[in-house]
């Protein structure tokens, strides 16, 4: 993965195409990378109350400071 693009977000009123377009970048990323099934996570970032934005955004920071179990790169979605 490029150093000068570590992270993308993607967001929308419709969720379907917001959905979708998160899909595509998340399997190129993945495929660019060569990441197998260990490098991959995918987290609910979905939120009603701010109690549970709190807890999506603690999940999306934990998912990307862990560690791949075998080295090399992770890509994180939600």
């Amino acid at each position: 993965m490029p150093a000068s693009k570590p992270f993308a977000f993607v967001c929308g009123t419709d969720e379907f195409l917001v959905q979708r377009a998160g899909q595509q970048r998340f399997d190129a990323l993945a495929a660019g990378m060569g990441a197998d099934e260990f490098s991959r996570e995918i987290i609910s970032g979905f939120a009603a109350n701010i109690s549970e934005v709190e807890s999506a955004v603690n999940r999306f920071r934990e998912a990307v400071q862990t560690v791949p179990m075998f080295g090399g790169g992770r890509v994180v979605w939600r």
